[in-house]
Formats: C-alpha cells, sequence, structure tokens
C-alpha cells in the first residue's frame, strides 16, 4: 500500500511539473532553423482567378527566393506581386508552370522575420 502512494505521489509531482512548465509564445530567431514557406491564403479573384497569398518566415536574411507551386498541371501563374519581396525593392518573375523567383539587382537582402505569424 505504501508503494501505491509513492507511485501516486509520484505521478501527481511530474503531472504538475509538467502542466507548469513556462510555454514561450514570443518568437525568438534561431539562424539554425530553416526557411519556412507555405500558403497563408487562398481567395477567390473571380472568374477562373484565385489569389494565393504565400508566406515566408526567415531566421536570417533572405538574398533571393526560388519555389515552385506544385502540382504545376493544376493550374496557370498568371502574376507575382507584394509582400516583403516587393517592400524590400525585389524584381519577382514567374512562368505559367508556378516557378517563381525573387531577387535583388542591387545585392539587397530581406532581413529577417520579425514574429512567426503567417499573415506578416
Amino acid at each position: 500500500m505504501k508503494f501505491i502512494k509513492h507511485i501516486f505521489f509520484i505521478l501527481v509531482f511530474v503531472l504538475v511539473y509538467s502542466c507548469s512548465k513556462d510555454t514561450k509564445t514570443t518568437f525568438e530567431l534561431d539562424p539554425s532553423k530553416p526557411v519556412e514557406v507555405g500558403i497563408e491564403s487562398i481567395t477567390d479573384s473571380g472568374g477562373d482567378n484565385v489569389k494565393i497569398d504565400i508566406y515566408m518566415i526567415n531566421h536570417s536574411p533572405v538574398a533571393g527566393i526560388q519555389f515552385e507551386i506544385n502540382p504545376n498541371t493544376f493550374f496557370e501563374v498568371d502574376t507575382v506581386f507584394g509582400g516583403r519581396c516587393e517592400s524590400y525593392g525585389f524584381s519577382l518573375r514567374s512562368n505559367k508552370q508556378g516557378r517563381v523567383l525573387g531577387f535583388s539587382m542591387k545585392g539587397d537582402y530581406i532581413p529577417e522575420s520579425k514574429s512567426g505569424d503567417k499573415t506578416d
């Protein structure tokens, strides 16, 4: 019986300890992490057009971007614009098959993300 009380005490202690851990809710830069790229939202623009908002969370400066939207037979990329690339003077180019390039002719960088929020 005493053994069961000890086990019970240990289990309760572990449970209380695990629930009391401080969970961080602030964004911290970690240069060892890779750049995260994904789709933030898809909006119907009317007709056969949709707008796909792409996000990037980077923990160190980025000199350029290149990615492909797959499957490339599902839709045709018409235009790329906006976001942090445009804010920092990057040229954005794409082809109809879904390859997107962003680069600076001046050698500028996109600075580190300021938050982990995909809408930023």
